[in-house]
C-alpha cells in the first residue's frame, strides 16, 4: 500500500499533477493500491508513505513526524535531496545550471544573465549557487516587471539569458518582442520545465525538459527496490532530465558528447502570486487538459466562429461545447468561458 501525502499549497501546480500522475500510473501497472491522506493516520510497516513537497519548512516538520508515528518507508519526492534518512527523488539543479552555461559557451554566448531569482525559493537558490556572476543576478521579489525593468535597463550587457522557469521567459520574450525586437533577435534564452507555453510561444522558448511522471513512477520503483532488498534503508535517485533546444538559441544543437542536463521545477509561492504569472499558470493548465477537441473548438471560438456554427461544424450541440468549456473553466481557475476563450486567443497567437 502506498500513501501520498502532498504540501497542500503545491497540490494544485501542474507539476505536482504530472508528479501524481506517475505515481498513479506506475502503481496501477505494478497492481499496488494507493490513497491520498494528510499526516494523521495508520498504516503498516511494509507501505509505503510519499511526501510531496517543496519548502524545506514543511518537508522538515512532515517528515519528522511521519519518523515517529509511521515504520512504513519514507519517500520524499521534491526539488534536491535531504539529509533526513529517508529516500529522495529529485534532481540535481546545480548541474543544469552548469550545463546550460556549458551549452551556451559553445554557442558563443558568455555573457550571461540569470532572469527570476526569488531568494525565498530553495529552487532559484540552488540555480543561483551554480551561478558565479553574482553581479548579473536580476531577483524577483513577487513583482516580475520590477524585475524584468531592472533586466532591460541592462541587456546591452548580455548576449544570452537564463530564466529561472519558462513563465518568467515567455514574459520576458513577449515583452522585448513588442518593445525591444532588436534586442530579442541578439538575446539567446533558457528557460526551466519544458511547458507548452514556452513550446507555443513565438519564438518558441530553449528549456530544461523535466520529465515530472517519472519522478513519480521512481517512488514506487524505490518502494518496490525497498520491499525487495531489506538491506537497504534508504535510496536516492536523481531524474534524467534534457535541454530542448529551439528558436531562443536559434534551434543551435547540443555539441556532440554534450553532457544532458538535469533540472528541477521550481515552486516559488511568491512568484506565482505575480499577475501576470498566474494567467500563464491558468493556460499551462488549459494546455495540459485540452484534447484535440477542445483546441479545435477554441480555435474557432477565439477566430469569432459563434457556438452555433462551431457546434455545426464539429457535430457536437451548443450546450456540449458549453459543457467543455465550463469543464476547462473549473479546471484552469477561469472566472468565464469569455476570460478562458480570450486568454487562448492571446496565447495561441501571441503578439
Amino acid at each position: 500500500m502506498v500513501h501520498i501525502v502532498l504540501e497542500e499549497k503545491y497540490r494544485e501546480t501542474t507539476w505536482c499533477e504530472r508528479i501524481i500522475s506517475g505515481v498513479e500510473q506506475q502503481a496501477r501497472a505494478k497492481k499496488i493500491k494507493y490513497d491520498f491522506k494528510s499526516v494523521n493516520f495508520t498504516s503498516d510497516e511494509f507501505d509505503a508513505i510519499v511526501v510531496v513537497g517543496t519548502t524545506p519548512a514543511w518537508i522538515y516538520e512532515t517528515i519528522n513526524l511521519l519518523k515517529k508515528q509511521h515504520k512504513a518507508y519514507l519517500i520524499l519526492v521534491s526539488n534536491r535531496p535531504y539529509a533526513l534518512s529517508v529516500s529522495n527523488v529529485c534532481t540535481d539543479l546545480y548541474s543544469a545550471v552548469k550545463d546550460i552555461l556549458h551549452y551556451l559557451e559553445s554557442c558563443g554566448r558568455k555573457r550571461v544573465a540569470l532572469y527570476g531569482v526569488n531568494p525565498s525559493s530553495t529552487a532559484d537558490n540552488i540555480k543561483l549557487s551554480a551561478f558565479e556572476h553574482r553581479e548579473s543576478v536580476y531577483y524577483n521579489f513577487g513583482d516580475l516587471r520590477d524585475c524584468r525593468n531592472k533586466f532591460v535597463r541592462d541587456i546591452d550587457k548580455y548576449d544570452a539569458v537564463i530564466c529561472t522557469n519558462d513563465y518568467a521567459a515567455v514574459s520576458l520574450i513577449n515583452y522585448l518582442k513588442k518593445d525591444l525586437p532588436n534586442a530579442l533577435d541578439s538575446l539567446f534564452i533558457v528557460g526551466f520545465a519544458n511547458t507548452h507555453l514556452g513550446q507555443i510561444n513565438r519564438p518558441s522558448v530553449t528549456s530544461v525538459a523535466l520529465n515530472y511522471e517519472e519522478y513519480g513512477k521512481t517512488a514506487i520503483d524505490i518502494y518496490r527496490m525497498l520491499e525487495k532488498n531489506p538491506n537497504l534503508q534508504s535510496v536516492s535517485i536523481n531524474v534524467k532530465s534534457e535541454i530542448i533546444v529551439r528558436d531562443t538559441t536559434n534551434n543551435i544543437p547540443l555539441e556532440e558528447g554534450f553532457k544532458e542536463p538535469v533540472g528541477e521545477e521550481n515552486t516559488d509561492f511568491e512568484f506565482y502570486d505575480d499577475e501576470e504569472i498566474r494567467g500563464m499558470v491558468k493556460i499551462e493548465k488549459l494546455f495540459e487538459n485540452c484534447s484535440d477537441n477542445d483546441i479545435s473548438l477554441l480555435n474557432m471560438l477565439s477566430a469569432g466562429e459563434s457556438y452555433e456554427k462551431a457546434a455545426e461544424k464539429s457535430f457536437m450541440t451548443v450546450n456540449g461545447i458549453k459543457y467543455r468549456l465550463d469543464r476547462l473553466c473549473r479546471i484552469c481557475g477561469f472566472e468565464s468561458r469569455r476570460e478562458l476563450i480570450n486568454s487562448f486567443k492571446n496565447n495561441r497567437n501571441p503578439m
